[in-house]
């Protein structure tokens, strides 16, 4: 028969428990808030767009008809790049959806950087099925743009690549332009371990690094590293996965 010492034992246990298992399901909902409150912030973004999509289209096909194939070439690449912007099926979808979203961008930076601008690509076939989260590479290559090798003299090159290690995916974009200061790289670090932004007003790294986060919990997300004579490299760490047909997941949806 159980004393005053096992009774008490018992009693301070089971309310450790009962706090943990509170403490985790305050933290589980306040997550699904999360999520519901970006799913609300999409779905508001996709109203105009699809108007201007639609006018662009209308636009493009008046370009061709016209024999002016530059412009209707330029205007099929903002076309590609709002269709897949606005959310069109899942937020879970096939690296070679990502890579052709990239493409179509970077066709509409060649009208400003011209031959300053290469982009190139390192990453098997058999890789090309790999889960990611959708607008994942763009806010990183725009970045590089910008940041890197605009201010740069002479010719910039990006360069994205993929590669497993062990049982975690590893997608890395890496440019040959100015180099993140100490400091900034610093910021941007802290930036990155710190919690989830509370609804961003736009679509940037740590947006990017936050939501991997909340699809697949550390030890994932964004690094970055930047050195002198070795450009910038931000790296991508995923669990490897790869995308079934008929199985783009929403990002939001897993957690109702």
């Amino acid at each position: 028969m159980a004393g005053p010492k096992e009774i008490s034992s018992l009693i301070e246990t089971y309310n450790k428990m009962v706090t943990e298992i509170r403490q985790l399901l305050n933290r589980v909902k306040d997550e699904y808030q999360q999520k519901e409150d970006m799913r609300f912030r999409a779905l508001q973004a996709q109203i105009n767009p699809h108007f201007v999509l639609n006018t662009l289209n209308n636009i493009k096909w008046m370009a061709y008809i016209r024999n002016d194939k530059e412009v209707g070439d330029m205007l099929s690449s903002l076309g590609a790049v709002l269709e897949q912007s606005i959310g069109r099926g899942g937020t879970l979808i096939p690296l070679r959806q990502e890579i052709q979203y990239i493409e179509n961008y970077i066709e509409l930076m060649k009208m400003k950087f011209n031959d300053k601008l290469s982009m190139e690509y390192d990453i098997e076939d058999e890789l090309m099925d790999q889960e990611v989260i959708k607008i994942m590479l763009q806010p990183v290559i725009e970045n590089s743009l910008i940041h890197g090798i605009e201010p740069m003299n002479g010719a910039g090159r990006i360069i994205v690549r993929a590669r497993l290690e062990d049982d975690h995916f590893l997608l890395t974009a890496e440019d040959n332009g100015v180099v993140i200061s100490p400091e900034k790289l610093q910021e941007l670090e802290a930036r990155l371990a710190a919690g989830s932004e509370e609804l961003p007003e736009r679509i940037g790294i740590k947006n990017v690094h936050d939501r991997i986060r909340l699809q697949y919990g550390e030890p994932y997300g964004i690094q970055i590293h930047s050195k002198v004579h070795e450009g910038t490299t931000v790296a991508f760490l995923l669990p490897f996965k790869k995308v079934q047909e008929g199985d783009h997941d929403d990002l939001i949806s897993d957690a109702g």
